[in-house]
């Protein structure tokens, strides 16, 4: 969480109001925590700094916008969800393109763009000007613009269950393009040959394993039945929907995977 966000230390470093005139500053100044926050994260023995990626939501997609342009040793690719910043009193569209240009002159970092085409915050005209001003600069970018959800505003698909399977599979090809560690075909193989399961699952298991967090998989102790759940707000939560849904057969169930971990009997 960048300064002034959530539950991290305030205020924000770089106040705005409306008679700002850039957003560089501001953006420059939560680059500043996510470029110290890599520098960190890259000192731990469980971590491989050769190969980063950041991902921003909202504001936060602006901010790894202006971290992209600092091109910092080891990021292999930024993920910018719904990205920008919205001023409703007094719009500030025109800042907003000059400073994503301005990072396009210098990013060299392979960038994946999600909007939504009901975003009320970005919506696609001011996205495509966002977009053709990264490009212009020299910027690397891959646009998806996602169909709109009914009922719900397209700024929110970062967190909405419905949005993250419309985002997933496209950050998931994003990372294969680019050689950068996701799941695969052989990770959905693996699993199938510790279940026993017939290839009639496969479309079952390849959707588990792209399932996002939390997610538990259990299956009848004496049977072949297997439940699922994800999305989960906790891995608790997630073990606890698939043994419900398991155990509708009537027939007691065991968990086998959590995430992507195998739990289950040594094979």
């Amino acid at each position: 969480m960048r300064r002034g966000f959530g539950g991290s230390d305030g205020p924000a470093p770089v106040p705005l109001s409306c008679a700002s005139t850039s957003l560089t500053q501001r953006f420059a100044a939560d680059a500043d925590d996510l470029e110290a926050a890599l520098e960190a994260i890259g000192k731990r023995p469980d971590a491989d700094p050769s190969r980063m990626i950041a991902i921003g939501v909202s504001a936060g997609g602006a901010a790894v916008m202006a971290l992209s342009a600092r091109n910092p040793k080891g990021l292999a690719g930024v993920i910018n969800v719904s990205g920008g910043l919205r001023f409703p009193n007094c719009p500030k569209e025109d800042a907003l393109v000059a400073a994503f240009k301005s990072y396009g002159e210098k990013s060299r970092v392979p960038t994946l763009w999600i909007y939504a085409r009901n975003d009320s915050f970005f919506p696609p005209p001011l996205v495509d000007r966002m977009q053709a001003a990264f490009l212009d600069g020299g910027g690397d970018v891959k646009l998806v613009m996602l169909e709109a959800e009914e009922k719900t505003d397209g700024h929110f698909i970062f967190s909405l269950a419905k949005g993250r399977f419309q985002w997933l599979p496209q950050m998931d090809a994003f990372l294969r393009f680019h050689k950068l560690p996701t799941w695969t075909l052989d990770d959905v193989n693996a699993l199938m040959k510790k279940l026993g399961a017939k290839e009639a699952s496969r479309g079952f298991l390849e959707r588990y394993v792209s399932a996002p967090s939390e997610r538990a998989l259990a299956r009848q102790k004496s049977g072949t039945y297997i439940g699922e759940a994800h999305g989960a707000r906790s891995l608790e939560d997630a073990r606890k929907v698939a043994l419900e849904i398991c155990e509708k057969r009537s027939q007691p169930c065991e968990i086998l995977v959590e995430n992507d971990r195998w739990i289950g009997p040594t094979q």
